[in-house]
């Protein structure tokens, strides 16, 4: 069995696209919009393997964010060494 996707719920739909194709190179398919739900969906695939789902829509709650809490913490990227690594993290902080 393999993973197909993760999806994950944001806010500003095209800020985080933008930020996922401009420093990790994803790959995103034409926004999906559900006109009786109100969600809006990006596919961002990663080197033909990896995909994740970004969606929003207009009541999202915004619980607060506990370091130690049960489900979703994170995504993690390879870059393939330190320095890699060190380059991307500059270019983000900018």
């Amino acid at each position: 069995m393999k993973i197909n996707h993760v999806a994950v719920y944001v806010t500003d739909l095209e800020k985080v696209r933008t930020f996922y194709e401009k420093y990790f190179h994803a790959k995103s398919n034409r926004m999906y919009h559900n006109q009786k739900t109100g969600l809006k969906t990006y596919f961002l695939e990663f080197d033909g393997e990896c995909r994740i789902e970004i969606m929003t829509k207009g009541n999202l709650n915004n619980r607060a964010k506990e370091l130690d809490a049960i489900g979703y913490m994170h995504n993690g990227f390879t870059a393939g060494n330190k320095n890699n690594v060190d380059e991307l993290t500059k270019k983000i902080e900018k």
